[in-house]
């Protein structure tokens, strides 16, 4: 049987050399013998199979720890225990990976049309399909608050795997609109395109909505309600439901608040009365 320098082995299997003696040290894979008199550690085939069988089973995210008590324990039945454990494991990486790609395609998407977004800065009426809402009911005054509400939603939103949500939005009252008032938020949200199984969400009803976008400060925003609400009115059309505010650009995209964007959308019908 042909044996192998420490040095050989590492060059042959693509390791280092400190990664083997690492390995030696915890009982993970100690060399075939090691001479007395010189200290040289030799390694056979066998070794390299082990080695190959380590790099496989970190590949599939196991722990060293984990790896060693596989090794210590291995039989046709706990091998088959063990890659169905990490199987599992692997798909809901997997899973997660995906909603991260699509949470990461609708940021860019964003950022791509921002510049788009802001050559609108007219009031206009655009028609939405049925979409649903998840969200926390509790009523938001300031900043502070918003910001305590979304680490509850987001908790909530990625527990249930709903990672690949789109903007954040916050929900305003019919009554607060049409009264003039615009600093209350009583919902913050983000909008689906359909029903999530196993999580609760609220459908909004499909329809006409008048919409502006915001851009700049938060902090004046009421000026482009008041703006939207201007053009409802004098369009003949009367308030039909809340107050979406989807937040598009934020701090977390830019620290100028010029930049900020805010898409103000408000479900409207026909005045008859007009």
């Amino acid at each position: 049987m042909k044996y192998y320098l420490i040095g050989e082995m590492a060059r042959l299997s693509y390791v280092s050399i400190p990664t083997l003696r690492y390995y030696d040290r915890i009982n993970l894979l100690k060399p075939d013998y090691i001479d007395t008199d010189t200290g040289y550690r030799y390694y056979t085939y066998k070794e390299f199979l082990m080695l190959d069988t380590i790099h496989y089973l970190k590949s599939l995210g196991m722990s060293l720890e984990e790896i060693k008590e596989h090794f210590e324990t291995r039989t046709i039945e706990t091998s088959l225990n063990t890659y169905e454990k990490q199987l599992i494991n692997i798909k809901s990486t997997v899973k997660n990976l995906r909603n991260i790609e699509k949470r990461l395609i609708h940021n860019i998407q964003n950022l791509r049309s921002s510049n788009k977004i802001r050559e609108a800065k007219e009031p206009a009426i655009i028609t939405f399909p049925d979409r649903y809402l998840a969200s926390v009911n509790q009523i938001v005054f300031s900043d502070e608050e918003y910001e305590i509400i979304i680490r509850q939603l987001s908790h909530q939103l990625y527990d249930n795997h709903i990672v690949a949500m789109g903007n954040f939005v916050g929900i305003k009252a019919k009554g607060d609109i049409v009264k003039g008032e615009y600093g209350r938020t009583i919902k913050i949200g983000t909008l689906m395109q359909k029903r999530m199984s196993r999580y609760s969400t609220e459908l909004l009803n499909g329809g006409e909505y008048a919409y502006i976008y915001h851009i700049g400060d938060y902090k004046r925003i009421n000026e482009s309600y008041q703006k939207l609400c201007l053009f409802i009115s004098k369009n003949h059309y009367k308030i039909n439901g809340d107050a979406i505010e989807e937040y598009i650009i934020d701090a977390i995209e830019t620290k100028d608040i010029l930049e900020y964007i805010a898409y103000i959308q408000i479900p409207i019908k026909q005045d008859k009365l007009n």
